[in-house]
């Protein structure tokens, strides 16, 4: 879709509803230089210095579709001070002519799907507008099993009991306070962040540990995995 033809479509349509599908992202293939995709940025690390004689300078963002995909981008050198200024919370984008491929080290990819977004020389970005999520786009969850937990990307309900109840933590990627904390069915124990966390409002649920909950969300997983045994 040509820049010009997307600026029309606009005008017709609200952008929340151009969002790139889940089979459409799962449809892209490795490797694929061509790569055009639209979602709103939902997560935004600061560029840093790499390499072992800190050579590189690397710029990560995250992307997602509110239907359950979210797709790490990644921007080197020179072409960071080109992007950084479009890249905003929240900020739906459109990217065209990007790369998929492996992330060099699966470990630190903080998307759930099993490729990254390289953005090159000759990557376009537009920026569409502002995410306003509305019930449309809030996907029902599926009812899983923790052993089940890693054959999905769609948003889950999950059943379990409180292994450490929640507090604050501060999260240095999205820069404020969430709520983490585990929850386990006796076998597994998984860990849980709430993004939109009120200690306060926690604090009157009177939840303890041991109290069993349902928890409603997606799952973000890496080699690291968020699910183990816990300790006895």
């Amino acid at each position: 879709m040509s820049l010009e033809n997307l600026e029309d479509e606009l005008i017709k349509t609200n952008p929340e509803e151009m969002l790139s599908t889940n089979e459409l992202i799962d449809s892209i293939q490795l490797y694929d230089a061509t790569v055009e995709i639209i979602g709103f940025v939902d997560g935004i690390d600061s560029p840093k210095i790499v390499g072992s004689n800190q050579q590189f300078k690397i710029f990560k963002f995250y992307i997602s579709n509110g239907m359950g995909r979210r797709v790490q981008v990644v921007c080197w050198n020179d072409e960071i001070e080109k992007i950084s200024e479009k890249i905003l919370p929240n900020c739906i984008i459109h990217l065209d002519g990007v790369q998929a491929r492996v992330p060099k080290i699966a470990a630190f990819n903080n998307g759930n799907v099993p490729f990254e977004l390289l953005i090159r020389s000759n990557s376009i970005i537009t920026n569409l507008g502002k995410y306003e999520p509305t019930t449309n786009f809030i996907e029902n969850p599926i009812t899983i099993k923790f052993t089940e937990i890693f054959n999905t990307t769609q948003r889950i309900s999950l059943d379990g009991y409180i292994k450490t109840n929640f507090a604050e933590i501060h999260d240095p990627k999205l820069n404020k306070k969430i709520g983490c904390g585990a929850i386990t069915d006796g076998m597994y124990k998984l860990e849980v962040h709430i993004l939109e966390f009120s200690k306060i409002e926690y604090i009157k649920l009177n939840i303890n540990k041991g109290n069993k909950v349902q928890i409603i969300g997606l799952i973000q997983s890496s080699v690291k995995s968020e699910i183990s045994k816990p300790e006895m």
